[in-house]
């Protein structure tokens, strides 16, 4: 936090908040064990990505199939996102 209070004003304020999660890791190296890989990946996609959701009272997490190239591989969820968000604050 930033050390700002938390009133429920402040709390009803919070933007909205898609966190758009790739779930294809395609830099794995080779010695990683497929078991080690697909635990990081279960560990991203089911808990720290959704810590990052729960930052917003508005927040939700779109899930693509998708390296981290996701604005190139996936523009158009990118768009989306960006424009919903834009239309909930305007």
């Amino acid at each position: 936090m930033l050390g700002l209070p938390l009133t429920p004003q402040a709390v009803w304020r919070k933007p909205p908040l898609i966190v758009l999660t790739a779930t294809r890791q395609d830099d794995i190296p080779p010695e990683i064990p497929r078991k080690d890989a697909q635990a990081e990946e279960d560990l991203w996609v089911r808990q720290l990505q959704p810590e990052l959701v729960r930052l917003s009272t508005h927040g939700k997490q779109i899930i693509v199939d998708s390296s981290h190239e996701m604005p190139t591989e996936h523009p158009e969820i990118v768009i989306s996102a960006i424009h919903e968000v834009w239309m909930a604050t305007h």
